[in-house]
């Protein structure tokens, strides 16, 4: 049985208004709602069976879209032979992520919120350029991407000035290894960064070449002003 992780690369609009029925962002923010109440410990087992139904739902929803080429991006590890250690290599590297002590954490949070600042604030000023620039040349399908992007990169820098020293970590969580649902902006933005950040004092040497390219998906979705589902399978 061969492992296989994906990630499907969710443009702004989308993941904003589809599927019609509810979004991809209310989606999400059932399921994010949904952990935390497991994690108090709240109707747990009933949290757990919704919470599974949820994530299920946003997974093919997600693979229904990438077949209808509404993703502007799509990556995969394990689809072939030579990328099959890649797949078990992450999850490996997750495990070791839920191990970090408070300290390795803070570390990598004080980096980010330095860096978080700059990337927000330089995607920012290029995003409004880039939607006067539309603006001007009267092109209203550039001008809606423009404006689009431009308020994800407003949301990033606003979530930088706001946490001075503390910005958001998102590692993977325990419930949904392989499983992960991130908005455009500050969360693809902090996961790219975190695991950018990693290094052989935190995981091992064999680890750190999947998170760099794990880095390289999220900052390219970011870049776009894109979300990021990441969806685990298992095939034959």
């Amino acid at each position: 049985m061969a492992l296989q992780v994906h990630f499907i690369e969710i443009p702004a609009r989308i993941w904003e208004t589809e599927p019609g029925s509810r979004p991809f962002k209310e989606l999400a923010k059932d399921a994010v709602g949904m952990e935390r109440r497991i994690e108090k410990g709240v109707n747990v087992t009933e949290e757990r069976e919704r919470y599974a139904l949820i994530c299920n739902w946003i997974e093919q929803q997600a693979l229904d879209l990438l077949s209808q080429g509404g993703s502007q991006r799509f990556h995969a590890w394990g689809t072939r032979g030579d990328e099959s250690r890649k797949a078990e290599m992450y999850l490996l590297l997750t495990e070791e992520i839920q191990k970090f002590s408070l300290s390795d954490l803070d570390r990598i949070a004080r980096h980010q919120s330095e860096q978080a600042f700059r990337v927000s604030l330089r995607s920012m000023v290029e995003s409004a350029r880039n939607w006067l620039r539309a603006c001007l040349e009267r092109k209203p399908a550039r001008r809606e991407q423009a404006a689009w992007r431009f308020k994800s990169n407003w949301n990033s820098l606003m979530l930088a000035i706001g946490l001075p020293g503390k910005p958001h970590v998102y590692p993977v969580s325990r419930h949904r290894v392989g499983k992960s649902f991130f908005a455009p902006g500050g969360e693809v933005q902090a996961q790219w960064m975190l695991y950018e950040r990693l290094d052989e004092s935190l995981v091992g040497a064999g680890m750190l070449s999947v998170a760099e390219e794990r880095a390289t998906f999220y900052r390219m979705a970011d870049r776009a002003g894109s979300a990021m589902i990441e969806i685990l399978t298992t095939s034959d």
